[in-house]
């Protein structure tokens, strides 16, 4: 088997969770009509990536980018991952019947 590493981009914590302010930054660019263009570009602005050369270096990163976080910032992207897990299994189970 052979294994590679894989690029590795994530979104700082403190950006996944919603708050009032970014509700109404919300409401803002979808009041302006921002293109899909200029929304992703600012999306990308936010993001913080990084190429990894082995599973050891991605690994070591990953461990750094969460240990500069607080411990409210990493508790919010728990929050942000499991709400998007739970959107997910919503769509599973609403599309198509499993299949046994």
């Amino acid at each position: 088997m052979c294994l590679r590493a894989q690029r590795v981009a994530t979104t700082p914590p403190a950006l996944l969770e919603s708050t009032v302010a970014d509700r109404i930054d919300m409401r803002e660019i979808q009041a302006s009509n921002m293109s899909i263009e200029k929304r992703s570009l600012e999306r990308r602005k936010r993001m913080v990536a990084h190429v990894a050369t082995s599973f050891e270096d991605a690994e070591a990163w990953d461990l750094d980018f969460w240990q500069q976080m607080t411990p409210e910032e990493r508790l919010s992207a728990l929050v942000a991952i499991r709400r998007d897990v739970e959107v997910v299994e919503a769509a599973r189970d609403t599309s198509s019947p499993e299949e046994v």
